[in-house]
């Protein structure tokens, strides 16, 4: 996405997408750029780095009522955060989703606020 742009994704299916680089589906790289994904499903897809979404400089990807089954990639299945950027996730369901490295979601350079890790459920 561009600086200033904005993205709303609804009642979608990503079924079987790669990437070779940052994010599989969404990537934003520009400073105030936000995404907003509702009710949709991540299926079987495969990436490098943030295997569905990656997200950087002061940028925001929102997620709410979506599922992810399945997905893969060498380092952070689901997503990578990276230099204050954030993610939110609402309602979603994460099922057999895995990585090589890192799990299912990476942050750098970022902070970490309201989580909830499986230690705590």
């Amino acid at each position: 996405l561009e600086e200033h742009a904005e993205l709303s994704v609804l009642t979608c299916t990503f079924f079987k997408n790669s990437a070779n680089f940052k994010g599989t589906l969404i990537s934003i790289t520009d400073n105030n750029s936000k995404a907003s994904i509702s009710n949709c499903n991540f299926n079987n897809n495969n990436g490098m780095t943030g295997g569905i979404f990656y997200v950087d400089g002061k940028s925001v990807i929102n997620v709410e009522n979506s599922t992810f089954y399945n997905n893969f990639a060498l380092a952070a299945a689901i997503s990578s955060v990276d230099n204050q950027g954030s993610i939110h996730y609402s309602n979603c369901e994460f099922n057999y989703n895995h990585a090589m490295t890192v799990g299912l979601f990476e942050i750098l350079g970022s902070n970490v606020e309201n989580s909830l890790s499986a230690s705590q459920v």
